[in-house]
């Protein structure tokens, strides 16, 4: 008799994808303009904790760069309402970041990883230290796939401020008494009255 196995719940789909199947792209590269439509950003905004998203936009160009390796490059924009910490007003903000990222398939990154985390002089096992300047290991390519979308919407989820403030609104702290006008001499004087 044959057992039948749950299979788990689908990944859920990202509020905002675009989908490039990379085998079937020119060698030259592409040009992708991405517009977020309203429905797509108020599910973001909501993920994000957002009151709002106005306008994300990217320009970006997805080009091989060799060794079965894919490079995106462009620009995230994007106008968002957030509340301040401070005052806890509304604001809107705007955000401009770049970006630049490499894709390679799971197998030929996992490999990369493994020949550069074991050193046979370490013993079997054990993890040799990256440097903290050491290259990130390029994205997954999924099913011959880049997201775009996804892709642009993590660049805009890495450049929020995570404690936004309304731009003038300035943290009033209680201001400590100045002591350089006070001398010494009258400190002691005050004590001395005092006992």
């Amino acid at each position: 008799m044959k057992e039948k196995t749950k299979a788990g719940p689908a990944p859920a789909k990202p509020p905002f994808s675009r989908v490039v199947e990379v085998d079937k792209m020119p060698a030259a590269g592409i040009d992708v303009e991405l517009a977020a439509a309203p429905d797509e950003r108020a599910a973001l905004a909501a993920m994000d904790g957002l009151l709002g998203i106005a306008k994300l936009e990217a320009s970006l160009h997805l080009a091989a760069a060799g060794g079965g390796r894919f490079e995106v490059r462009g620009r995230l924009e994007a106008q968002v309402t957030q509340v301040c910490v401070l005052s806890l007003e509304t604001f809107e903000c705007e955000i401009e970041a770049p970006i630049e990222v490499v894709y390679a398939a799971p197998d030929a990154s996992e490999t990369r990883g493994a020949h550069a985390s074991a050193s046979p002089k370490s013993g079997a096992g054990k993890a040799e230290k990256q440097p903290l300047d050491a290259e990130d290991p390029p994205d997954p390519i999924i099913d011959g796939k880049i997201d775009l979308g996804a892709l642009a919407a993590e660049f805009l989820a890495l450049n929020l401020d995570p404690y936004p403030r309304k731009p003038g609104v300035a943290f009033a702290s209680a201001e400590a008494p100045q002591m350089d006008d006070v001398s010494p001499f009258a400190v002691l004087g005050a004590l001395k009255k005092d006992s």
